[in-house]
């Protein structure tokens, strides 16, 4: 999706004084087979090339199975039959007819489905078996005829039938390829893995030849001399399908995430739940990645496909394309079996997670979802209506929406809401005005719907949006230190020495409470020089939107509780107050901010905030009563200092010594007005020199000598 501001190119002229900012308004635009396809298509396809019209009409066979359908099965004759989990149970399936169950084993999970002339097989799980039931029961709860334990495995996944045996793959300490003899009813272990589970097998339909996937490593083996060999080995995990084509081409449907159907059939929860009412729809299962890739005959791969978003549980060869079924959002692909073509969306299934199973009956492709249980066909005839939908759109904050854009579509809707998700929360769809704006509520998120007649097509849909201005934001204020004048300056050199924000000029000095020395990058825009009798007022405001701001200063002086101006708006967020001009005394600076450059006076917002009591003091410290004598050991010095303020910092120092911090007779330099009497460890010094600095940096400096 492109998020683009309002204005165009003769606007970005007209107000090129203005910068695009969260505050003005944004059009998006969903385009083409990547953002399309990021939305959702009900009775709609998309084609390669980003084109989404109307699809195949989706039947609903059967909507209220009791658990997911994780198999599916259909005889010459054209009846369907469905396995499903929790627990496992067979039903034949029949168009406009309600299921019918024919089959309940005694395992949590039926996990796969074999047929023939006369039986169902069914595979379980988490208790490894094979149970043998007939097509058409008698009794109200008809049980297996045959059950064959596999003590070779605690649970089977998938399996096939070649001549009267069934050869199937599962695991558990380790993944098993196995042949069931069921006359005999006997289990041979062909094959095993370091991997603890084998999810899917397939098997050639002219040479015999059987692929295995992996459950835990993502490979790909084949059966060769007793053993299997590795031939494909993915970054993802499971693979959940496998398919053979005639030319010995393998095609290998591979997820990584939530909803690995060893995960489905082996928990306990799922073990013991036994229920006889539909499912509710449950969360969507999370998908890290997927991918379908063909490996031919010489063990070459590409890859077909790929999805951070979808996962890939069910693959089909139909009519020479390929079918893959995704999760979580129902999602049906069609696929060319050669590299080079992308992906066509065939559809969404109305209210079904993951598609877990294919079959194909009489020609007419039938499939199994898991949330809710339930089975569907894709019919050859178009569905009467085609309904797309757009990705979710995020505005980044509560916004209004504004016009509404499918070109070629007669009827759009939109909805909004507060999740990333549409849920309960989230309005209905509004049909867009005949004046093309949006009817939906204020939200941050927002879902386009265009509903498709006829020949209407979708190629793209726009949508423009304003979000809630965000009032800036006073963090705080701060008082730069005494003496210091900030001026408007664009790094531009200058031949006059000045300190810059990145700089400390009393460093080697000593450290004064309270003093603020801002970084270069905190203030791009401003140089700061030394100016006797300044001081400088800094606002630190955030503005969510990132809008264009004015700044205004009040100045008062205590103890009057009236502001004046002092500098009327301009962007300059500091001030610079001449305290010759002011004069001595306390004062307080009110900052006031808003950004009606970028919103106007309809949707300005606007802050404002006082800064703490600094001090305007432009008289020095003055030395009194000052003697240097000898003393054993060193030279020592008798003063008093007096200031307007506090003092901050006392030194002395030899001739050509360092400096020496000193403390007063009373041990606390915390006022005004202090006595020193110190022994300076100097030896014999005939010269001394001290200097004495107060809280608003007034400093002077005494020299004794004798």
């Amino acid at each position: 999706m492109k998020h683009m501001c309002l204005r165009g190119l003769a606007a970005l002229v007209l107000f090129a004084a203005v910068p695009a900012t969260a505050s003005q308004p944004q059009v998006v635009s969903v385009e083409g087979y990547k953002d399309l396809s990021g939305g959702e298509m009900f009775g709609a396809t998309l084609d390669a090339d980003g084109v989404a019209r109307r699809g195949p009409r989706i039947e609903a066979w059967a909507d209220a199975l009791p658990g997911p359908v994780l198999a599916l099965a259909a005889d010459d004759d054209g009846t369907l039959y469905a396995a499903t989990s929790g627990p496992a149970r067979v039903f034949k399936i029949a168009r406009g007819q309600e299921p019918t169950l024919i089959c309940e084993a005694k395992a949590a999970a039926a996990s796969a489905l074999l047929i023939d002339k006369a039986n169902l097989y069914v595979l379980t799980a988490p208790k490894a078996g094979l149970s043998v039931c007939k097509k058409n029961p008698t009794g109200k709860t008809p049980a297996p005829t045959l059950d064959i334990e596999v003590k070779h495995a605690r649970f089977l996944l998938d399996a096939v039938l070649v001549d009267g045996s069934i050869y199937a793959v599962g695991g558990g300490e380790v993944g098993v390829f196995l042949k069931i003899d069921i006359s005999k009813k006997t289990v041979e272990k062909l094959a095993t893995t370091d991997e603890k589970t084998l999810r899917s097998v397939a098997v050639h339909p002219r040479t015999g030849m059987f692929v295995v996937g992996g459950g835990d490593l993502g490979r790909v083996y084949r059966y060769a001399a007793n053993r299997l060999v590795a031939v494909y080995d993915s970054d993802a995990d499971e693979v959940a399908d496998l398919v053979i084509d005639r030319a010995g081409t393998v095609f290998a449907a591979i997820l990584d995430g939530e909803g690995k159907l060893k995960d489905r059939v082996t928990s306990e929860k799922n073990a013991d739940k036994e229920e006889d009412s539909p499912q509710p729809r449950k969360k969507p299962k999370k998908v890290k990645g997927a991918e379908l890739v063909a490996i031919d005959a010489s063990d070459n791969a590409v890859t077909l496909w790929q999805s951070k978003r979808s996962g890939a549980y069910a693959l089909r060869l139909h009519k020479g394309r390929l079918l893959l079924g995704t999760g979580p959002y129902g999602r049906i692909y069609s696929l060319a079996t050669a590299e080079g073509e992308r992906a066509q969306i065939v559809g969404h299934v109305p209210d079904g997670d993951e598609v877990m199973a294919f079959a194909v009956v009489k020609g007419q492709v039938v499939l199994g979802t898991a949330h809710g249980g339930a089975v569907a066909a894709l019919s050859s005839q178009s569905a009467p209506q085609g309904e797309v939908l757009s990705p979710v759109i995020d505005a980044d904050a509560r916004a209004r929406w504004g016009h509404v854009d499918v070109p070629g579509v007669k009827r759009i809707e939109v909805r909004t809401g507060y999740t990333d998700e549409p849920d309960d929360s989230w309005s209905p769809f509004l049909r867009v005005g005949d004046d093309g704006k949006s009817r939906a509520p204020p939200g941050r998120y927002a879902q386009i719907r265009a509903t498709l007649s006829g020949g209407e097509a979708v190629t793209s849909m726009r949508i423009s949006h304003l979000v809630d201005n965000q009032p800036p934001i006073i963090e705080r204020i701060d008082v730069v230190a005494p003496h210091w004048k900030v001026t408007r300056n664009p790094r531009e050199k200058s031949s006059n020495r000045s300190v810059t924000f990145s700089e400390n000029p009393f460093k080697k000095f000593l450290g004064v409470k309270g003093t603020i020395y801002p970084t270069l990058s905190e203030r791009p825009s401003g140089k700061q020089t030394p100016e006797w009798g300044y001081r400088t007022v800094y606002a630190w405001v955030e503005d969510g939107d990132k809008d264009e701001l004015r700044y205004r200063f009040f100045l008062r002086r205590a103890p009057s509780t009236n502001f004046e101006m002092v500098q009327d708006w301009s962007d300059n967020p500091f001030v610079s107050l001449d305290g010759t001009t002011y004069g001595p005394g306390r004062y307080q600076v009110k900052v006031e901010v808003d950004d009606l450059l970028t919103n106007g006076p309809e949707r300005v917002r606007a802050d404002q905030a006082v800064s703490s009591t600094f001090v305007v003091s432009l008289t020095r410290p003055a030395f009194s009563s000052a003697q240097l004598s000898d003393e054993k050991g060193g030279a020592r010095v008798r003063f008093s200092v007096k200031a307007q303020e506090p003092l901050a910092g006392v030194r002395c120092a030899a001739a050509g010594g360092e400096w020496m911090p000193l403390d007063p007779v009373d041990g606390i330099l915390d006022g005004p007005e202090e006595r020193f009497d110190v022994v300076l460890p100097v030896g014999d010094a005939r010269h001394v020199s001290c200097e004495a600095m107060d809280e608003s940096l007034n400093a002077d400096r005494i020299d004794l000598s004798r």
